[in-house]
């Protein structure tokens, strides 16, 4: 996974302000690994719906393929999981409020 570390680019008048005002190297190096740290959860929330439903599409390949009825099930509740957290995702993605995914889901 490549790791986009465009927000580092500030990072660079940080340091320069952070030379003309005699802070430390501790400094900077706490403030570039704090922008990285940022970097990463940016990414991280970006991949997160694919990787869901790519689990989502292989627990139902595998569902398909099931032959036991324990195996069936578990699967099953394995895909129930996996769809109550995609679509949290997608009611955090769009701020909606209580009543309206109240609304979401009674439709």
């Amino acid at each position: 996974m490549a790791l986009n570390l465009n927000g580092l680019n500030g990072s660079k008048r940080i340091f320069r302000f952070a030379d003309t005002q005699g802070y430390s190297e501790k400094y900077k190096e706490v403030v570039y690994k704090a922008r990285v740290t940022v970097a990463r959860a940016r990414e991280s929330a970006r991949l997160r719906p694919v990787a869901l439903v790519e689990r989502m599409l292989d627990l139902h390949r595998r569902l398909a393929a099931a032959r036991l009825a324990d195996e069936k099930r578990l699967l099953q509740q394995q895909i129930d999981v996996t769809d109550k957290a995609i679509d949290a995702l997608v009611y955090a993605l769009y701020a909606l409020t209580p009543e309206e995914i109240a609304i979401v889901v009674g439709s």
